[in-house]
């Protein structure tokens, strides 16, 4: 894909802008009759490389630009420009930033406000232009939109975020997501945000994305959302991360995502439940900032940075403990210590998002569903008594535990890596006493055995090691992540053992990746 012209010198003449109002009616005039919370500006299929105008309307909070076409390869935004000022996303990426998120195969999607840029906030009214490209030989055409945010005075006054939840046989199941999504709100959207729960919906998936091992898969399953409401968070309640995705606990379709469209490669978040709703809790508060629109406030490269000016920056990160970072707080820092805050930028980005039912004026009520009334709630099967079981209070943890709890954004680059050198720093000794400590968080002790495997350099070592996760696997105490690392392990050390170390394994999910691993 070659360089946008800035200043779309070369654009062909005005597009379609024919606007659909979902849940209202639509016309000539897209702007006509009462203000709507959220409208789509439907600018039709259009060539690759060129550039679609489009007005847009006052007392705007944001816009939400989604592009899709049926042709195989990548498309991105090249630029989407206001009226006055220069893009507000230009060649791929924020200008000036280096955050290059504007790009993907088949589907992209971009907002504004996603950054403090003078162009980019207010929301300009009047004549906006956006120019996709695609990479040599890619797609020739596209299909874009553009999803607008209005109240009746340009003010932000609240709304609610509905949930499509589609569960899997080994995720969780009804009543677990309600008490995480009851505490993400408590603790996080509401307070900060001031956004509120709305409906939430139920629906079974079939086994075959209890565990999710690549990429690819990822997109494949966001692209199985079938709700008929919009806007809404989908929301798929998986078992495990393996392959190219192992050690996720959440993975956000886009930043943004697609909430106002489902059935895309971007609609929606997968994630993995630890069985401690406080801590998935802050999983989906951090997962859900993506898909509204933010970025990391420090990537772990150290060198690049959010597009937000009220958020502190790391520039050290990859040389230090991430817990010494002066971000460490937030929840859109990349290895979370329970991030508990949000800057006023931040919020200005998810308020301005397409997630949620907005409120158009002081003390009204959110708008309703912008497509057709919820599908029927079905209830998911109880699960069995083995994933069931959260662990204990947190108590007083060492800065190596803290760090093996923290939430590993997938977005984060290698975090295990960064964790083994600058806060455990080779001290093998601490991390099979996490290991071992059958008091600890099971996401803790997983990722200290997989730690003290991946890192191993001698026979000894590995022994070492072995022995930690034949304990494991014996034992009839031991959580899903530490059987599966230690199924790793075991299968990479010893495999002649798995048999009868896994013979008497009760949670599906392990079972199923045991005769995996076994292969």
């Amino acid at each position: 894909m070659g360089a946008a012209d800035p200043v779309g010198a070369s654009s062909v003449g005005g597009a379609s802008t024919t606007a659909n109002a979902m849940g209202g009616s639509g016309g000539t005039d897209p702007w006509a009759g009462p203000i709507e919370s959220l409208v789509e500006l439907d600018l039709g299929v259009h060539n690759v490389g060129t550039t679609q105008h489009f007005d847009l309307p006052n007392n705007m909070i944001g816009l939400t630009e989604l592009s899709e076409t049926p042709e195989s390869g990548f498309i991105g935004i090249a630029s989407l420009r206001p009226p006055t000022g220069g893009s507000v996303i230009y060649n791929f990426a924020i200008p000036g930033v280096g955050l290059g998120a504007f790009a993907d195969e088949l589907v992209v999607s971009g907002a504004n406000p996603q950054s403090d840029l003078t162009q980019a906030w207010p929301v300009q009214e009047g004549s906006w232009q956006l120019r996709i490209e695609s990479d040599a030989g890619g797609p020739e055409t596209v299909h874009s939109r553009v999803f607008v945010r209005r109240t009746n005075d340009g003010a932000f006054h609240g709304g609610v975020i509905d949930f499509h939840v589609y569960l899997t046989p080994s995720g969780a199941d009804q009543p677990y997501i309600n008490n995480v999504l009851g505490q993400m709100f408590a603790s996080y959207y509401t307070p900060f945000v001031g956004l509120t729960l709305g409906t939430v919906s139920f629906s079974n998936i079939g086994n075959q994305y209890s565990q999710i091992d690549s990429h690819e898969e990822f997109r494949q399953l966001l692209a199985t959302s079938t709700a008929a409401s919009a806007p809404a968070v989908n929301l798929f309640v998986v078992g495990d991360f393996d392959g190219d995705a192992n050690g996720a606990l959440g993975i956000a379709g886009g930043i943004p995502g697609s909430p106002m469209v489902h059935g895309t490669r971007r609609s929606g978040v997968a994630y993995a439940p630890t069985f401690n709703a406080q801590y998935d809790a802050s999983v989906l508060a951090h997962e859900i900032g993506h898909l509204a629109g933010l970025f990391h406030t420090t990537e772990t490269v150290g060198t690049v940075f959010d597009p937000l000016g009220d958020t502190v920056e790391c520039p050290n990160i990859a040389n230090q403990n991430p817990d010494q970072c002066p971000d460490v707080s937030n929840v859109m820092f990349p290895i979370a210590y329970a991030g508990s805050q949000m800057t006023a930028l931040q919020v200005r980005v998810i308020q301005g998002s397409a997630i949620y039912r907005g409120i158009l004026q002081e003390g009204g009520a959110p708008s309703g569903p912008l497509v057709s009334p919820l599908l029927p709630q079905q209830n998911a099967e109880a699960l069995a008594s083995f994933a069931r079981s959260p662990p204990g209070a947190m108590r007083a943890r060492s800065a190596v535990e803290r760090a093996l709890e923290a939430v590993w954004c997938a977005r984060a680059g290698d975090a295990e890596a960064l964790i083994w050198e600058q806060t455990v720093k080779g001290d093998r000794d601490v991390l099979a006493r996490i290991a071992a400590d059958g008091s600890a968080f099971d996401l803790a002790r997983a990722r200290a055995l997989g730690m003290l495997a991946r890192f191993s350099a001698t026979d000894a070592e590995d022994e070492a090691v072995l022995s930690l996760a034949r304990h494991a696997l014996r034992a009839s105490s031991s959580a899903r992540q530490l059987n599966l690392s230690a199924l790793e392990v075991v299968a990479r050390l010893a495999p002649a053992e798995l048999p009868l170390l896994t013979r008497s394994l009760a949670d599906p999910l392990v079972v199923t990746r045991a005769a995996r691993v076994a292969e």
